[in-house]
């Protein structure tokens, strides 16, 4: 029994000192354990961190929240609630830029400023017209001297280098002189003063480039000298064309009877004479006219009209009667036709002059002006200041 109980005795004694051995070991190795463990999930979690840092770059997002606000230490722990783009950056609804700026609507330029009705310059600053003393003493005065102005009726070419000015009479008046200017308001400068109230028509020379405004003025003779009186309408001369004549003579108008045969040829033309018989009359005409004239007797000649040869001509080298120029007669491009029943007159004589056309049968109807106007020419009985009814003219001078 005592050998016994010194055996358990020696046991136990080896277990207490084993013991003191092996619990500071465990304890040991227990917390090593411990710590290991917490590097692996240390390590874990810095993996974890990096995986998501990765996701985040292969998605686009970015460290804003840190870069934006350095201070927040926290910051990759807080980042459900600092990187909620989506509400902090709801762009749809606070950059709604068609409702807040609505241009078309506040904006409506056309409507409120109107610019074309509440400037109208043209009207309310007609300045230039009003403020140049010179044109108002020109054109708006009446009567100057106790006398009117005529009315100037054209101004057009008469041949390739003068142009043809006409107006109309004024009573009293014992002359008339034309001016022209290259502006419209002033400097103007005589061209030519003719003396009479009969001649109502003047030919000046011209350029062909040049362009003009022409006026009028009436003068009387009181003790001895010119008092003038308004002015007319001014009327620009239009721009140059050639004219008929330049057509029959390309190389210039011939100066002298000489010169103008050359052009002529003699054409045997039918009629119905006095008696109601045919025949035939020789005249002269340009021969670049000749088939037209010829036309033109033979289509009267159909229609039953009759033509006195004592009073039907054509060319006849010759200055006009009113004026110191040539006549058209001249250029062998004008036919008068039975003068003695259709004259030349004024609008307020043709009541009671020998033009009866229907009662005379040699006055010239309608249908024989329809004739020559279908052959190229023009009648003198269209004019509208002085009725020259025998008057058939290729060149409407």
């Amino acid at each position: 029994m005592r050998k016994h109980a010194i055996r358990r005795l020696a046991w136990l004694l080896l277990i207490c000192f084993s013991l003191s051995f092996i619990m500071p070991a465990a304890e040991a190795a227990k917390k090593k354990t411990a710590s290991s463990g917490q590097s692996v999930q240390t390590e874990t979690e810095a993996v974890a961190s990096g995986e998501k840092e990765t996701e985040k770059q292969e998605t686009g997002e970015t460290e804003s929240p840190v870069i934006e606000f350095p201070g927040e230490e926290d910051g990759t722990t807080k980042e459900p609630e600092t990187t909620k783009e989506p509400e902090t950056t709801k762009e749809p609804e606070t950059t709604k830029e068609p409702e807040t700026t609505a241009e078309p609507e506040t904006t409506k330029e056309p409507e409120t400023t109107a610019e074309p009705e509440t400037t109208a310059e043209p009207e309310t600053t007609e300045e230039p017209e009003t403020k140049k003393p010179a044109r108002k003493s020109m054109f708006d005065k009446k009567t100057i001297n106790g006398m009117g102005a005529p009315e100037l009726k054209w101004v057009d070419w008469a041949t390739d280098d003068k142009l043809s000015v006409r107006w109309t009479s004024l009573e009293g008046a014992a002359g008339y002189r034309v001016y022209r200017s290259k502006t419209r308001i002033g400097g103007y400068q005589t061209v030519t003063t003719l003396k009479g109230n009969s001649s109502l028509r003047a030919i000046v020379s011209s350029g062909k480039s040049e362009r003009y405004y022409y006026v009028i003025r009436a003068y009387k003779v009181v003790n001895g000298k010119k008092k003038f009186g308004a002015v007319s309408n001014p009327i620009r001369n239009v721009k140059y064309k050639k004219s008929r004549l330049g057509e029959l003579f390309p190389s210039g108008v011939p100066k002298s009877e000489k010169e103008m045969k050359k052009y002529l040829v003699a054409v045997k033309l039918p009629i119905l004479n006095e008696k109601g018989k045919q025949s035939t009359i020789t005249r002269y005409v340009h021969k670049a006219l000749k088939d037209q004239v010829l036309a033109c007797f033979e289509d009267m000649v159909k229609i039953g009209f009759p033509v006195r040869a004592v009073d039907t001509g054509s060319y006849c080298w010759r200055k006009m009667s009113t004026l110191h120029l040539m006549s058209h007669h001249s250029y062998g491009c004008v036919v008068d036709l039975n003068w003695r029943s259709n004259p030349m007159v004024s609008l307020a004589k043709i009541a009671t002059s020998k033009y009866k056309p229907g009662k005379d049968p040699y006055s010239i109807t309608q249908e024989v002006a329809d004739i020559w106007k279908s052959h190229g020419f023009y009648w003198g009985g269209d004019w509208t200041e002085k009725k020259d009814f025998m008057h058939l003219t290729y060149t409407n001078n």
